[in-house]
């Protein structure tokens, strides 16, 4: 995880940009709190903050053949390319030369990405599939100025107006001529047969994916464990795939029986931390998040009638709070268990809406094409939750990452039929938990 800042506007020495940089890169530097880097190239300014996760300590932005690049995230299939590389990152360059402005649709992870080709005076700018790294854009045709950072209050910062989010599952080009944007393509599509009468490949998938998320890393690795299916699932499969781990855990609103039961199965007695967190660990939690939290909002629903705002869920009290104890502990890396209720279940069951916000109450039908993508699917709960981990996980510099939403554990839940999508609520992590 990282976080960076790219503009031409208003900064001409790089004097200036470093007495500018501590106003406008107080919040972003605590998302990559190893290194901060400032270039000038082509009269344009990168700055880049690292949380140094994987491999080789690589300084960003990374400068090939007058193309530079940044990316915040975790590229997991970077060996595939090329054994040699050092770090996730090298890759993206030379994908870049091989394969063209769709480069990103190669790659297995969780990132933001943007890739300027000064050679051909344009911008590749990319989600990952879910979007799970925040970016934020604008862009002025008629004075050509550019802003692109990790946190929307940067821009604000820089005078910028009209402020976009990047959407997920997306790849944008930028030309630096007349600087207009291009959709030209999506990270990855998605079939939506529902042929698969077995759990088999389901199962495999998602054993996968925290293999891949898990392997060879360098630093302490937890969960945010409760009495629900998603981190008792995560929980479980940790377990039987001999990971090491630790657990955080908050009492508020959680079944202590299950929580005791779940830690006495996985034998981490040492390593679990359980808190009844008192209201006044909640303000300070409170006070620590206003000062360092970009005020991200967005709809839950898509009517637009219900907003979110990260400061105002009470949840994310609690999950600071884990978060904060987890990085005292010298834990970074937080395997999420977002994703579960807006894919599996649509926060309903067999047609019985559980929230307001459900679409479609959780009853696959036949033609799955007749309800996808669903809101929630991309947007909705999906991107609020998605970011409420990122933004409180950037305050104290810790990565998520997102086994749920590993591109083939999706595609192998659509493929299931949908007599066992609506079998039991979850029920691929229904019979994962009830098997072992």
């Amino acid at each position: 995880m990282c976080s960076f800042l790219i503009t031409n506007k208003d900064i001409e020495y790089l004097e200036t940009l470093i007495k500018l940089n501590k106003k406008i890169n107080y919040k972003l530097k605590f998302r990559g709190p190893n290194h901060t880097e400032v270039k000038i190239i082509n009269k344009i300014t990168f700055i880049h903050n690292l949380l140094y996760i994987t491999g080789k300590k690589t300084i960003q932005p990374l400068v090939k053949d007058n193309i530079v690049c940044l990316f915040n995230g975790e590229i997991y299939n970077y060996k595939q390319f090329n054994n040699e590389y050092q770090s996730d990152g090298e890759c993206l360059i030379d994908l870049y030369l091989k394969y063209g402005d769709k480069f990103t649709s190669k790659l297995h992870g969780e990132f933001c990405i943007v890739l300027f080709d000064f050679n051909k005076n344009y911008a590749i700018i990319s989600s990952d599939i879910f979007a799970t790294k925040p970016i934020f854009l604008s862009v002025c045709d008629k004075t050509k100025k550019l802003g692109i950072s990790s946190y929307k209050y940067t821009l604000e910062e820089l005078g910028f107006k009209d402020i976009y989010k990047l959407e997920a599952n997306v790849i944008l080009k930028l030309c630096l001529n007349n600087y207009r944007f291009n959709l030209i393509g999506n990270v990855h599509k998605f079939k939506l047969s529902q042929h698969k009468g077995k759990l088999n490949d389901f199962n495999e998938a998602l054993i996968n994916s925290i293999k891949l998320r898990t392997n060879n890393i360098q630093h302490k690795l937890f969960i945010t464990l409760s009495s629900g299916y998603d981190s008792g699932t995560l929980a479980c499969l940790l377990k039987q795939l001999n990971i090491d781990f630790y657990t955080y855990t908050s009492l508020k609103g959680e079944n202590k029986d299950i929580i005791n039961k779940r830690i006495d199965y996985i034998n981490l007695k040492d390593k679990s931390y359980i808190y009844n967190i008192s209201e006044s660990e909640i303000n300070l939690t409170k006070i620590d998040l206003y000062k360092k939290v970009d005020k991200f909002q967005s709809f839950i629903d898509k009517n637009k009638t219900k907003q979110y705002n990260i400061l105002t869920d009470v949840a994310s009290y609690g999950l600071a709070y884990l978060f904060n104890e987890a990085r005292k502990n010298d834990c970074i890396i937080h395997l999420s268990g977002q994703g579960p209720d807006e894919i599996f279940a649509d926060y309903g069951f067999n047609g019985t809406k559980f929230k307001s916000h459900s679409c479609f109450g959780g009853k696959f039908p036949d033609k799955l094409e007749t309800i996808f993508p669903w809101y929630s699917f991309f947007k909705g709960t999906q991107e609020c939750f998605i970011n409420k981990e990122e933004y409180i996980g950037g305050c104290y510099g810790i990565e998520n990452r997102y086994p749920f939403l590993d591109k083939n554990v999706v595609q192998e839940f659509l493929h299931l039929s949908p007599r066992i999508k609506n079998r039991f609520y979850k029920c691929p992590l229904y019979l994962i938990m009830k098997q072992n």
